[in-house]
């Protein structure tokens, strides 16, 4: 009969205490470190000959984006063999 009366009381504290202790934390704050991005995109004779005008590459067809033979005919078995696409 006793313990009837102190379980609840008991279990009120326990609870109180646990949520006392999971609701601290001495974790240091998160400081998010700066991107390591360049501010400006590159420049120099490389990049001259990348065109300023004609489709980008996702409105071409894939076998007009791709130029050697060896990879359209992997990509086509890849296509014909695709079983979860």
């Amino acid at each position: 009969m006793m313990i009837t009366k102190i379980l609840p009381k008991f279990s009120i504290l326990f609870y109180a205490l646990l949520f006392l202790y999971t609701s601290c934390s001495f974790v240091p704050k998160y400081k998010r470190p700066a991107p390591m991005i360049p501010k400006q995109w590159p420049k120099g004779s490389v990049y001259k000959d990348i065109p300023k005008k004609g489709p980008l590459p996702f409105m071409v067809g894939w076998r007009k984006f791709f130029k050697d033979k060896k990879l359209k005919t992997i990509i086509e078995l890849a296509l014909k063999n695709k079983l979860d696409l």
